[in-house]
């Protein structure tokens, strides 16, 4: 079971096979699952607890949407535990990413305190 768009399909339970999707992704659970070559088969599987990957017939490439988990070769499967989260939904922000915006902010709000105390003619120290 599943939703199919035109640039994506969501596998939300059970198992879909996919043929000839070069260019297509599939999100199950937290993962992208895509071909690497326009005639690749796969099986996806996605169970409460487990996600399968088999390749049929091609390489298939799996990414967690940012990070590049693993390829399965052709005639090969790989399973991944499955975390629950929503399908093909949005990923919060990453703490790396998180902890660089703060550093931004205190940063330009110390130049700021000190452009405005150089201004004033002032030390702020």
């Amino acid at each position: 079971m599943g939703s199919i768009y035109a640039d994506h399909a969501v596998l939300e339970q059970g198992a879909a096979r996919v043929s000839h999707f070069g260019g297509y992704l599939v999100h199950a659970g937290d993962l992208l699952i895509e071909s690497e070559a326009p005639a690749s088969q796969a099986i996806i599987r996605l169970e409460s607890n487990s996600i399968e990957v088999a390749s049929l017939g091609g390489p298939v490439k799996v990414t967690d949407g940012g990070v590049m988990l693993t390829r399965v070769a052709a005639g090969s499967r790989v399973a991944f535990q499955n975390t629950g989260a929503a399908p093909g939904g949005k990923k919060g922000p990453s703490e790396t990413k998180v902890f660089v915006w703060v550093i931004v902010a205190v940063s330009v709000a110390a130049l700021a305190i000190g452009l405005t105390a150089a201004a004033q003619g002032k030390s702020p120290f």
